[in-house]
């Protein structure tokens, strides 16, 4: 009875590890606001933004307003909006400080772990089994992280990271905006 109650705390230990670790994507729909001049921002990533000047910006691209965009720089509150010219940007960076590769790892691990060892846990009457069961759960426990890690580290390397604004034209610039603000593209 002793070992049920652990392999009960250990998946739900396990359980909210995989929880923590997961993200739900948000899902853009076009709506009257994204068509009209003024977009404001859903998502708020921050940047490192360089003009034309040399000048370098950190912040969160708060909206796009015709051929300009307003800029809440860092520490985010308490400051003015910086507003740029799209033409005035030379490139702008996205800042990332989470790596999809380690969630997905974490994820992939914690799901195929709580799953396989909750059905095996439930399913074995002898201690033999138990350990049978732990086993199985952390060898295909491993496989899922090591096939989150895959799909993570794909994704990390697929995503664009860096945008050259000196040789995009106009509509380009608003797209690779509106990709940063998390607003559909039109």
């Amino acid at each position: 009875m002793k070992d049920k109650k652990i392999y009960s705390l250990l998946f739900v230990l396990s359980f909210m590890l995989s929880c923590t670790s997961s993200r739900v994507p948000v899902r853009t729909e076009v709506t009257k606001e994204a068509l009209s001049s003024r977009v404001e921002a859903t998502k708020f990533e921050e940047v490192n933004l360089v003009t034309s000047n040399g000048d370098t910006h950190k912040g969160k691209i708060v909206s796009l307003e015709g051929e300009s965009i307003e800029l809440r720089p860092f520490p985010y509150w308490n400051v003015e909006l910086v507003r740029l010219h799209l033409d005035e940007i030379r490139t702008i960076k996205l800042v990332k400080k989470e790596s999809r590769a380690a969630k997905g790892l974490a994820s992939g691990f914690g799901w195929a772990f709580v799953i396989v060892g909750t059905i095996g846990g439930l399913s074995s009457t002898y201690n033999e089994d138990y350990e049978a069961a732990l086993l199985g759960s952390a060898v295909l426990g491993g496989a899922g992280g090591l096939l989150g890690l895959l799909v993570g580290a794909f994704q990390d390397f697929t995503t664009k990271t860096k945008f050259e604004f000196t040789t995009m034209s106009k509509e380009e610039k608003e797209r690779a905006i509106r990709k940063i603000m998390g607003v559909p593209v039109k």
